[in-house]
């Protein structure tokens, strides 16, 4: 059931969100579960959380922006060469 669930209901649910998401947003959605994984882990199972994790954050992050930045450059880029007129 469970690989039943993971592969065909929710891949499929992914493909659907990224017609409509860009995948910049998708990125930055699923940079969130491992964050909240973490914050559950804590308040309700008192799981410590290590030095590790807020180091391989930090690093995604860092990876996540200058992803963002670099779409946007590219964005501002073809928006200001068309006139509009497609």
């Amino acid at each position: 059931f469970q690989i039943l669930l993971s592969n065909v209901i929710c891949q499929n649910l992914r493909v659907e969100l990224l017609k409509r998401y860009s995948s910049t947003f998708m990125s930055f959605a699923s940079f969130l579960a491992p964050l909240f994984t973490s914050i559950y882990g804590r308040f309700f199972f008192n799981e410590s959380v290590t030095w590790h994790f807020f180091v391989s954050f930090i690093i995604v992050l860092f990876g996540l922006a200058l992803y963002h930045y670099d779409d946007t450059i590219q964005s501002s880029i073809t928006g200001s060469t068309t006139d509009g007129y497609e």
